[in-house]
């Protein structure tokens, strides 16, 4: 039996998130979800690699003013 993973990618800021989803999507990846400020103060998206495995990119902004 195989099983699936989940990555968490933390960058360091918004616009880092926005550039590599820009940067995933204009490579053809597999984007699961597209960026989105959440109510829990993450910015992040959702993207699967070939293998099905979720990675989970974020930006934690509870700390900018």
């Amino acid at each position: 039996m195989w099983a699936l993973s989940l990555f968490w990618l933390n960058l360091d800021s918004k616009a880092e998130v926005n550039e590599l989803f820009a940067q995933w999507k204009a490579e053809q990846a597999k984007i699961v979800s597209e960026p989105e400020d959440k109510p829990w103060k993450l910015r992040e998206f959702t993207a699967a690699d070939l293998d099905g495995n979720l990675i989970r990119v974020f930006y934690d902004f509870r700390r900018d003013t």
